[in-house]
């Protein structure tokens, strides 16, 4: 009797061991997304501002797959070639899971992150520290600024990876979930003018916007 009542607080020990780890595990498990600016990688899917407070939609499989770069070329209204400022990005999805937020931005001051509502309904705000483009403040992500003398220019990267996901439960998801991404502007709008090292196919699209072709207000692109 006292050996079955022995295995018996053995089993029930190692039953509440498990369920205790497997509580932990779910308490650590979570979405990290990435926000990196400037850039320092090239994914193949770029994600183009052409007009501020108008969502694009990509999927949350894009960000786990490769991450999505993102190019401000909302062109001035006031002088033709110049591009103008994001200073905001706000991102909305549904996700009923924790998400943390990883920033990167080597020698700029990162973007601030400002969480207007959190799960399931994630309305995420991220803003550049000023004076943006400064010394001291954060990197653009106008196509049209050049943080390194041509070797890296300043878009950003948002890219997310699952963390303690055994079951691959957040990865699947936010697989299928759909991130709209808004292009804003706050204070003073900073106009930039083209600099002397432009990404291929920079100029191509500025002759394109000069020439006033029809082209979408907010669009995502596969790289070449």
């Amino acid at each position: 009797m006292r050996k079955f009542i022995a295995s018996l607080l053995l089993t029930v020990g190692l039953i509440s061991s498990m369920a205790t780890a497997e509580a932990h595990a779910q308490l650590l498990s979570k979405l990290k997304l990435g926000f990196v600016v400037p850039q320092g990688a090239d994914p193949p899917i770029l994600v183009d501002f052409l007009s501020f407070g108008t969502p694009v939609s990509i999927s949350g499989a894009d960000l786990l797959d490769h991450g999505v770069e993102i190019h401000d070329l909302i062109p001035s209204q006031e002088h033709a070639g110049y591009i103008v400022d994001v200073t905001q990005i706000e991102l909305k999805f549904i996700f009923n899971h924790p998400v943390s937020i990883a920033f990167g931005s080597g020698v700029w001051a990162p973007w601030q992150l400002t969480i207007e509502s959190g799960a399931p309904n994630y309305d995420l705000v991220f803003e550049g520290q000023g004076p943006i483009g400064s010394s001291g403040g954060s990197s653009p992500i106008n196509e049209h600024f050049d943080p390194s003398n041509g070797q890296i220019h300043a878009f950003g990267l948002l890219n997310a990876t699952p963390i303690n996901d055994t079951d691959h439960t957040l990865e699947n998801d936010f697989r299928n979930a759909t991130i709209e991404i808004t292009p804003l502007i706050s204070g003073g709008a900073i106009e930039r003018g083209a600099p002397n090292v432009p990404e291929p196919g920079t100029i191509t699209l500025g002759v394109s916007l000069l020439a006033g072709l029809t082209i979408p207000m907010l669009k995502s692109r596969r790289r070449n």
